[in-house]
């Protein structure tokens, strides 16, 4: 029994500094959103390739327009060209939504980026459930994609 107990407050002992000396050093997982948001924002081939599953119809614009109102426009603003109240306090600035590029991304890679988040932008995979994602989606694709010569 005197074993036992020894053995099992050596392997507890082992556990807390190995877990101490990985948080210190490192050997945590880390953030799968880069710091800061700078250079390209790679997004892996599988999930450009996804495909939306919900019809750009009425029901699901007027959805993403409410989705887009509580949780974008403050950043992103009224007419998508990143000059929302909330984007002066960032670090990172926030990307015109009329300009072109963006519209040429797949939606697989865009509803990476709105799932995922990257620096200031915040991941919206705990927020937003999926179907939200994909109505916020197709609103500012019919929205900001067709503005300024889209």
């Amino acid at each position: 029994m005197r074993f036992a107990r020894a053995t099992l407050r050596r392997l507890l002992i082992a556990f807390i500094t190995i877990t101490l000396i990985g948080a210190t050093v490192g050997l945590v997982a880390p953030s799968r959103r880069p710091a800061r948001g700078e250079g390209p924002w790679e997004v892996p081939k599988r999930a450009e390739r996804k495909k939306n599953p919900l019809p750009a119809d009425r029901a699901s614009l007027a959805a993403g327009r409410e989705v887009y109102v509580a949780e974008c426009l403050d950043c992103h603003g009224r007419r998508g060209k990143g000059d929302g109240v909330s984007s002066r306090d960032l670090k990172t600035p926030v990307p015109d939504l009329n300009d072109a590029a963006v519209w040429k991304q797949s939606d697989g890679a865009l509803f990476y980026k709105i799932t995922t988040g990257r620096g200031d932008m915040p991941g919206f995979d705990e927020l937003l459930n999926e179907e939200q994602r994909w109505h916020v989606l197709n609103y500012a694709r019919a929205t900001f994609a067709k503005r300024e010569g889209n």
